[in-house]
Parts: structure tokens; C-alpha cells; sequence
């Protein structure tokens, strides 16, 4: 006997059309970031994360990583236990070896594989 009724199968059947999401509108620290190569809007770490550092005077924490990314976040209230992202630097060409704040928490320094210094003024996030 020869099957000639044809079957539908559930892989086959029409999926209704997905939603799109929209993401939400920019934060103003976003909207401030100035329009440069060195500076890149992502918001996480695409190697392994290697150190962290806390400002707790301006409420932000550097992130480090292997591919020589430094990143601020914005800690906002403990209530949402959550951070912003504000800004993300290509600071080494390896490895961050090493990520601090000083005593007051208004410079960062992050030390790299490629032997080289970079300082950050915290509360503006810019490099020297």
C-alpha cells in the first residue's frame, strides 16, 4: 500500500512573524561619549575579564581584560543591583596585568603585557 496522504509536520507549519525588540533610548552617560576611534560602545567583555577596580567616590568600577580592554560602569542603586555601562577603551595591545584606583578614587591606572602605563581621571573617564 502506498502512502499518498501527505503530513504536516510541526517543523513545517508557518511560525507566526517575531516581535521586534527595540532597545531602549541611549542613558545620557551614553549620549556624552565623543565620537572617536579609541571609543567603541559595548557592553560586555569578549575575552576573559582579568581585574576590577572600585571608585567608590564617583561610583564606578573598571573592568579589565586579556585582549588589553578597559571598561567604566556606572554602579547604580543597590536596590537594582545593577551597573551601566559608560565607557570602554582599547588600552593595551595583550593582557591588562594590573587595574587600580588611588586612595580618593579620582585616578585609575592599568598596567598591560605591552609594559605600558595608562592613568584615567575617574570622574571625567579620560586617558593620559
Amino acid at each position: 500500500p502506498s502512502n499518498s496522504a501527505t503530513t504536516t509536520s510541526p517543523s513545517h507549519q508557518k511560525m507566526p512573524p517575531r516581535k521586534k525588540r527595540r532597545l531602549p533610548p541611549p542613558t545620557i552617560l551614553q549620549t556624552t561619549i565623543p565620537n572617536s576611534p579609541q571609543y567603541t560602545v559595548s557592553y560586555m567583555h569578549r575575552a576573559l575579564t582579568t581585574r576590577t577596580a572600585l571608585s567608590t567616590k564617583h561610583g564606578y568600577l573598571l573592568s579589565s581584560s586579556d585582549d588589553g580592554i578597559v571598561k567604566f560602569w556606572k554602579i547604580l542603586p543597590p536596590s537594582t543591583k545593577k551597573l551601566e555601562f559608560v565607557k570602554s577603551y582599547t588600552a593595551h595591545d595583550g593582557p591588562v596585568l594590573s587595574l587600580c584606583t588611588d586612595r580618593e578614587g579620582d585616578v585609575a591606572a592599568s598596567v598591560g603585557s605591552d609594559g605600558v602605563i595608562k592613568l584615567y581621571d575617574v570622574s571625567t573617564f579620560d586617558i593620559s
